[in-house]
């Protein structure tokens, strides 16, 4: 994959051959406020599962890779690196600290669907 800096990302996101684990933030949609979450994209799972704090216990929202439908780039805010995830359920609107980190989950995420799609 190219587009990002995985140096620079390390900081934020932790990247292996099946996981990638890092903070976003998500908008919550009852009260449109943005809360960090972790998240963890586990290839291997099958699951993209994200908790309140990144001790990977507790309560914890999964969300399993053939119900992810789409992921767009969200160009409502040039300044901040958000995107949008959108599945079966409900869509999700995720922010990234940074725009390297936005593009590692982006890619990912988009990988899943084109491989559901074959």
């Amino acid at each position: 994959m190219n587009g990002f800096n995985l140096e620079s990302a390390k900081v934020y996101v932790r990247v292996d051959d099946t996981t990638i684990r890092g903070y976003l933030q998500k908008l919550s949609h009852r009260w449109k406020v943005w809360n960090r979450r972790w998240f963890v994209f586990d290839w291997r799972a099958g699951t993209l599962i994200y908790y309140k704090t990144n001790k990977e216990h507790g309560s914890a929202q999964v969300i399993p890779f053939r119900h992810i439908l789409a992921v767009s780039s969200d160009s409502s805010s040039k300044s901040e690196p958000k995107f949008c995830l959108k599945t079966v359920q409900k869509t999700y609107l995720l922010m990234a600290p940074t725009p390297d980190v936005f593009r590692i989950w982006f890619d990912f995420l988009s990988l899943v669907i084109e491989q559901k799609d074959k």
